[in-house]
Order: structure tokens, then sequence, then C-alpha cells
């Protein structure tokens, strides 16, 4: 298992040497030099997301309401489409 290891280590230090080389003799950016030339996209995407997971909150909270309702909801719902059939039939006549 040691020699695995080593093999892998060993062969990822020359795929660094390697990348080393073939860029110039820069090292390969990290992680956060990569989020930092992407800069303002990546904060844009983090602000979309915290909107949409808002959003989301919002909607779960009203589903859960909802479906605390129950049979309130649907009585509701009927009478709404009651209502707009007798609002669509007050206009076409």
């Amino acid at each position: 298992m040691l020699r695995d290891l080593d093999k892998e280590l060993s062969a990822f230090a020359r795929q660094r040497q390697q990348k080393r080389a073939a860029g110039g003799g820069t090292a390969p950016k990290s992680l956060w030099e990569e989020l930092y030339d992407i800069g303002e996209e990546f904060v844009d995407f983090l602000e979309q997301v915290r909107k949409r997971r808002k959003v989301f909150l919002s909607l779960l909270s009203c589903l859960e309401e909802l479906c605390d309702m129950g049979e309130e909801f649907v009585d509701f719902l009927e009478q709404v489409g009651q209502c707009s059939v007798l609002f669509c039939a007050g206009v076409l006549f």
C-alpha cells in the first residue's frame, strides 16, 4: 500500500513539475487564484443562488401553510373557480 501511495505522489509531483515547465516556470494556479480571476461572475452566481434559495424557501413555507389548511384550501379553490365562471359569464353576456 505504501509503495502504491509513493507511486501516486511521485506521479503527481512529476505532473506538477511538467505543468510548471510548460507554463513558463510559473506554478499552476490555486483554487483561490482561479476564483479571484473569475471575480465578479462568481460573486454574481453566488448572489443568484442566494436569491433563488430565498424564493424556494418562501415557496416551501407557502406550501406547508397550504398543506396545513387542507380542506379549507380546497373549498377556497372551488369558490374561486365558481367566481371565475360567473365573472366570465357576466363579461360575455
